[in-house]
């Protein structure tokens, strides 16, 4: 949570040459985009746009489907908890 407030994974982590700074990069298609860009040779994405495009599609129906689902699984634990607290000590 610290490195990405959304606590979400990948996340791309690395020391910059130059600066010695500590740089971030968070979000699957992001750090695929940057990587594909810094390594052409070894695309992680497809070259084609289109093909790109419905990948990302799929990738997105998927984190909404996953985020709902924690916040889902999220909502019954806390409700389970509410109504049988006096079971758990």
């Amino acid at each position: 949570m610290k490195k990405n407030p959304a606590g979400e994974v990948p996340l791309l982590e690395w020391i910059d040459r130059d600066s010695k700074e500590t740089r971030l990069i968070p979000e699957s298609l992001v750090v695929s985009d940057y990587l594909d860009n810094l390594y052409p040779e070894n695309r992680l994405q497809p070259a084609d746009p289109y093909l790109k495009a419905k990948q990302q599609v799929l990738v997105g129906r998927f984190g909404n489907v996953n985020k709902s689902l924690v916040f889902y699984i999220d909502e019954c634990f806390f409700h389970f908890i509410r109504y049988n607290r006096h079971f758990i000590k």
